[in-house]
């Protein structure tokens, strides 16, 4: 589940410098004269700017799973590993909420489904991870079960 994540990590990163989104718009250059087509794209990387707390919102979305790699890589066992791994299908939220945020008005570019997809990727490896360890502890409760007296 690890080389999953890293994959999804990566593909995150290498969103934030893909465009999100293209809009086209038409802006009347002079009166009478024909209007001008105007097509801008929008890059995460853009946004992020260290002095400017409402871009941090975009930050976090794209760069959370680094921390959170080094964070699953150093905690072994106890609440932090707990709550880092209850935190991580929000995170994945946060990131697909941004995307869809940054790109209400225009057309998904490759980055967009890149980021979406990437955190697609980590929420499946979650779920696998979590539905593994579910298995894993009820098997393991199996054996408490009190037979019923014979009749």
């Amino acid at each position: 589940m690890t080389a999953l994540r890293g994959a999804a990590a990566l593909l995150l990163l290498v969103s934030l410098a893909l465009p999100l989104s293209r809009c086209e718009q038409d802006v009347p250059a002079a009166p009478g004269a024909r209007a001008e087509r105007r097509v801008t794209y929008t890059y995460a990387l853009s946004r992020l700017e260290a002095w400017e707390p409402d871009s941090w919102l975009a930050g976090v979305a794209f760069l959370w799973p680094v921390p959170v790699l080094v964070g699953r890589n150093r905690l072994r066992r106890g609440w932090p590993r707990t709550a880092l791994l209850a935190a991580e299908p929000a995170l994945c939220a946060l990131t697909a909420a941004t995307v869809t945020m940054l790109t209400l008005f225009g057309e998904l570019m490759a980055g967009a489904w890149l980021a979406l997809g990437a955190a697609a990727l980590w929420l499946a490896a979650w779920l696998v991870e979590v539905g593994g360890w579910v298995v894993r502890r009820v098997s393991s409760r199996r054996h408490l079960r009190i037979a019923s007296p014979p009749a």
